[in-house]
């Protein structure tokens, strides 16, 4: 069950371009209020806050109240007052059309002034009157009056004290040669005669600006960007409207906006749409950290990356997977490899103490392998690295008793091992030497290196009780007369060749100069000759091996010492014993949709697969789905509409034309199962939350209840969400079965 509800909300700007459904609650993030929405205003109507009203003086004016001179008022809503003539002509004095009423300030009187009186005492001062009217002397006027000679050459005066203006220009000519007639201009004799009824500045040919035409009565229009204007001689002035851009101060704009050539922002830039497109072959970021999802304020759900567009062939991602807390890549688009880190990489090595003797350890943790055996050629006997990953970046040479890993670099690989006592890291090998190695000794023996043992000699070595050897060196094979019957004449005691006897029995001798010749064709079989088993036969090297041939095996030489589980396989077989299918090897198998891996099932028994081509004689489920994004987790049975800021939402008004289906339980078809998103059952039955009683074969509509459905018989079409299959007693909410059929 959801614990919190989060309406829509946005900016004022946002809300600005938005109309709500009538009834529909928004929330304004700049101001912090609630907005209502009518279905047909624009931005809605935002309620005052509790600390706007406490500032109107806490809301408690009831009524707005005319008083002495004034109408009108309201006990509610808007109040307009108006200035009450009437009451004024009444309440004071009567005012006839030659004057005025006076209000005393000493004591608030009223009383009548004729202005006649008023001109009398006007004497000596700027103001003048007449008969109905009051005004500025002449001489006020004109002393606020000036002229600018714009020409510069003195040909215009404006004398203050008359209020004439003087133009003493070129000649009446010259004058004339500077303006052409058009609509409404007549020039004769150097004046200018205009008609303003009919001058239309469209059609005024050679008109200049900078030359004096009498202005008198004419008006000036605000045009497209402009407002203002009015009467020339009331010194009216045009201002630039909020259409036109402007060059300073802060101003809003409007519309869609196209810039034809370079645009340089020397402020910051806040973009609040959907979408922003950069359409450029080359993009510069001064930033050295780029920061996705930064809208993200509580705990994460969604994941980043970068996707290369790579037109006709697949795109490839290198992502953060929020859902594992890891770094993966694709190159194919769809199967998403993990980028390991130290500690993931530590974990492919796998190292077995052969030997069985708790000699050899290796940390994963650490990437330590230690070794406490004996001499390096027994250490290099009980060394086998298993290559856990499978790929072949780990592998050992028994023969020089080097661990080669080929995984990131060669720094990456030696931080991976510690030297011992005896054991020395150098350019990624390990190499042990002479010295102390765990609790044995190894010191210098003294023994020649070399090759000991021949033909007619064997390798005579003394060994201490340490098991060190101490010597080495070849004896000739020596046979006493006495130990061999049937010796010819011409042998000596000493001889080693075996021609020399003819017949007779060699108890226990070495018959180094014997060849195949010597015997006869029967004793002996080679490799050209056909043969059966027997006991009483000798082969040669090459009968022996197209017999282990003939039985299909190979006669590769060599010692298995140990054999250790690869990709899918577990265990260590070293003298005896098995090897088990490892499951959990998720290189080999898996129970979710992954390519070129064998399918197992989880702990529930499940398993997941793209495309499975099947016959089907029965479903387990009976309602068809299909996935869609919700704007917050939505339980199984819960009812959604199209809306929200995702793609659904649960449902909160009653009979809405928005209706989408109901969130499934076990749906037993899956559309776009690849997609994020919840499963909505589009057809066929389902458990819906219901609210209100129910029989079975009602129709189906949208509660007000959130995320429940409720009965309507009579609904109009496109908002029936489907049929009950079971009843439900009483009033309020529970689960049916229902027929999602939308109507």
């Amino acid at each position: 069950m959801a614990t919190a509800i989060q309406r829509r909300r946005g900016t004022t700007s946002q809300h600005s371009t938005f109309t709500g459904l009538a009834g529909e609650i928004t929330i304004d993030t700049d101001k912090n209020t609630v907005v209502v929405h009518d279905g047909s205003t624009a931005g809605g109507v935002p309620l005052a806050k509790s600390s706007e009203v406490a500032a109107l003086g806490g809301a408690d004016i009831t009524a707005v109240v005319a008083g002495d001179g004034l109408s009108g008022g309201s006990t509610s809503g808007d109040a307009t007052i108006n200035v009450d003539l009437n009451e004024l002509t009444a309440a004071a004095v009567d005012v006839t059309a030659d004057s005025i009423a006076i209000v005393d300030a000493d004591d608030n009187s009223s009383k009548k002034e004729s202005i006649a009186d008023l001109v009398s005492a006007m004497a000596g001062t700027n103001l003048t009157a007449t008969t109905g009217q009051l005004g500025l002397v002449d001489s006020v006027i004109t002393g606020k009056m000036s002229v600018t000679d714009a020409g510069g050459d003195g040909s215009l005066a404006y004398d203050g004290a008359t209020g004439v203006i003087t133009y003493t220009g070129p000649s009446a000519s010259d004058v004339r040669s500077h303006f052409s007639s058009g609509t409404g201009i007549a020039i004769t004799d150097g004046s200018v005669a205009t008609n303003d009824g009919q001058i239309v500045l469209a059609n005024l040919s050679g008109y200049d600006a900078n030359e004096h035409i009498d202005h008198t009565g004419v008006t000036l229009t605000a045009g497209d960007g402009l407002s203002g204007g009015g009467d020339i001689a009331a010194n009216r002035s045009f201002a630039v409207d909020s259409t036109v851009v402007r060059t300073t101060g802060v101003q809003s704009i409007g519309g869609a906006k196209t810039f034809s050539d370079d645009a340089i922002f020397s402020g910051n830039i806040t973009v609040n749409g959907t979408t922003s497109t950069i359409n450029t072959e080359t993009l510069t970021v001064d930033d050295n950290i780029i920061i996705l999802n930064n809208n993200e304020a509580g705990t994460p759900t969604e994941n980043a990356g970068i996707e290369v567009e790579r037109g006709t062939q697949t795109n490839v991602v290198l992502r953060w997977l929020e859902d594992g807390d890891k770094w993966q890549f694709t190159n194919d688009g769809s199967t998403y490899q993990n980028i390991l880190d130290d500690a993931a990489a530590r974990a492919l090595i796998s190292v077995t103490d052969a030997g069985g003797d708790g000699s050899l350890a290796y940390d994963s943790s650490t990437g330590v392998l230690t070794y406490t055996g004996p001499s390096a050629s027994e250490v290099r006997d009980h060394i086998s690295v298993t290559d856990a990953g499978g790929d072949g970046s780990a592998s050992y040479n028994s023969s020089t008793g080097v661990i080669t890993y080929t995984g990131p670099s060669a720094t990456e690989t030696r931080a991976h091992f510690s030297g011992g006592t005896g054991i020395t890291l150098s350019s990624g090998a390990i190499s042990i030497t002479a010295g102390s190695v765990g609790a044995t000794e190894l010191t210098a023996s003294g023994v020649t290196a070399a090759t000991y043992g021949d033909a007619d000699s064997v390798a005579s070595f003394t060994v201490d009780t340490d098991g060190r050897i101490t010597s080495a060196s070849n004896v000739n094979i020596a046979i006493a007369s006495s130990a061999v019957s049937g010796l010819v004449t011409s042998a000596t005691t000493d001889t080693t060749d075996a021609n020399n006897i003819s017949s007779g029995t060699l108890a226990s001798a070495r018959l180094p100069d014997l060849t195949v010749a010597d015997f006869d064709g029967a004793a002996i079989q080679t490799g050209s000759e056909s043969f059966s088993d027997s006991d009483t036969v000798l082969m040669t090297a090459a009968a022996v091996q197209d017999k282990i041939q003939a039985f299909g095996y190979s006669t590769t030489t060599g010692t298995v010492t140990s054999v250790a589980g690869g990709a899918g396989l577990s265990g260590t077989v070293t003298s005896s014993g098995s090897l088990a299918v490892d499951l959990t090897d998720t290189n080999v198998f898996t129970s979710t949709n992954t390519a070129s891996r064998a399918v197992v099932r989880d702990g529930s028994g499940n398993f997941a697969a793209g495309t499975i081509t099947a016959t089907s004689t029965q479903a387990q489920y009976a309602d068809l789905a299909e996935k869609y994004t919700a704007d917050s987790t939505v339980e199984p049975g819960t009812v959604v509409v199209f809306g929200g800021e995702a793609e659904i939402t649960a449902c909160d008004s009653l009979g809405s034309h928005a209706v989408m289906g109901v969130i499934s339980t076990d749906p037993a078809y899956k559309m776009n199962s690849d997609a994020d998103g919840e499963y909505v059952a589009l057809c066929g039955r389902v458990p819906c939350k219901v609210y209100g009683p129910v029989n079975k074969g009602d129709l189906l509509i949208t509660s007000a209840l959130v995320g429940h459905a409720e009965v309507n018989n009579d609904a109009p079409a496109g908002t029936i969400l489907g049929k009950a299959i079971e009843s439900k007693e009483g009033d309020g909410p529970g689960v049916i079965e229902v027929l999602v059929n939308m109507m």
